[in-house]
């Protein structure tokens, strides 16, 4: 995820009017061959390092993409809202609710920060025209939503299984709730996706997808899978 991002920043070219450019300056990782993929691909870094508090404290620093398992989403995000570094976080910022709500109240305590779940989903145009078609009631009153989402990553049947299969570093619902919360809480995301997902939100806080009190109830038969990004954190400075 972190390559995705360093790609995309080396894309922004190819986005005419913007007044403004993302250039990366820092990254964090425990992985030395992804640091050094950084470091060669991109002259603008200044500053490698293994431990996330190093990077930010750097005043060069000014917005970071943190991707790390579920169990550290409260830890690191929490802490670069309160270095004052504007954030994008993957879903679901928590492992459960009690990490989710930690991660809500620093956000309302810490108001100068900007914080973005990281979703390309909200703006497909698929997605964006069955908001605006439940916004206009085009489907009549909504009892339920069966959905599916396909991921390459799990196409090998003897892939072995990793932390991202792991209940403690991936939390009871691993990501079931990951993409029913990601347009219900984004805020760019329509109306309609919060109210159709309001019973997966129990927070009320706009900048943040939210664990359930309680995980949904699993049928006999239904399979969980579980996609988590790799554990990489990335720092930006915009100019």
């Amino acid at each position: 995820m972190g390559r995705e991002f360093g790609s995309a920043s080396a894309r922004w070219c190819h986005l005419p009017g913007m007044d403004v450019r993302p250039e990366i300056v820092a990254v964090c990782d425990m992985n030395p061959s992804l640091t050094r993929w950084f470091a060669e691909n991109f002259p603008s870094v200044k500053q490698v390092t293994s431990e996330y508090q190093t990077l930010l404290a750097n005043p060069e620093v000014e917005a970071v993409y943190i991707a790390v398992p579920h169990n550290l989403h409260a830890e690191f995000y929490c802490a670069a809202i309160k270095a004052g570094k504007h954030l994008m976080g993957e879903k679901p910022f928590g492992i459960d609710l009690e990490a989710n709500r930690q991660i809500r109240d620093c956000i309302r305590r810490h108001p100068g920060v900007f914080v973005r779940c990281s979703s390309e989903s909200p703006f497909f145009p698929a997605m964006q025209q069955i908001g605006a078609m439940i916004e206009q009631g085009a489907f009549g009153r909504l009892i339920e939503v069966n959905s599916g989402f396909l991921h390459s990553s799990d196409m090998d049947a003897n892939k072995p299984i990793n932390w991202k299969r792991l209940l403690k570093f991936n939390g009871e619902y691993g990501c079931m709730a990951i993409w029913a919360c990601t347009p219900a809480t984004c805020p760019s995301g329509p109306a309609g996706f919060r109210r159709m997902f309001a019973r997966y939100s129990p927070t009320s806080c706009p900048n943040v997808p939210t664990a359930r009190a309680a995980k949904p109830p699993v049928r006999r038969g239904t399979t969980r899978r579980y996609y988590v990004p790799r554990r990489i954190v990335t720092a930006a400075s915009f100019h």
